[in-house]
């Protein structure tokens, strides 16, 4: 009985391998999963004049243009600090640009202090 239900429904759309019934869609989509639906031969010919690298997303212009824009933005940010720390210059009184100048020259000296000159990482020599 069961299997006059399976074979009234491989009619149309149905293919039956290995005793199960698969619909041939689901079929058409593996074997393009697989290998495209082509042989070994024909992937290989479709793949000759493929090129060994990966190709460029862009042209040289449109990088030029993208770079262009970044330099423009960059270019405002950093006018626009630039008269930020003018602003606070100009509000700021001789003493505490006194003390600003002290502190950094402070903080200057105690990282010296910290970090001699030649302490770095000199594990790090090629020939050594």
């Amino acid at each position: 009985m069961a299997a006059m239900l399976i074979g009234g429904l491989l009619g149309g759309g149905w293919v039956r391998q290995r005793g199960v019934a698969i619909p041939r869609e689901l079929l058409a989509a593996l074997g393009s999963l697989q290998g495209g639906g082509m042989g070994s031969r024909e992937r290989m010919k479709s793949e000759v004049f493929r090129p060994s690298h990966s190709l460029p997303t862009m042209t040289i212009e449109e990088a030029g243009e993208i770079e262009y824009q970044e330099l423009v933005e960059r270019t405002a940010r950093e006018a626009g600090r630039k008269m930020q720390r003018e602003r606070e210059e100009a509000l700021m009184t001789r003493d505490e640009i006194d003390d600003a100048e002290l502190a950094k020259k402070r903080a200057w000296d105690e990282f010296t202090d910290d970090n001699p000159f030649g302490a770095g990482n000199n594990k790090l020599r090629p020939c050594s």
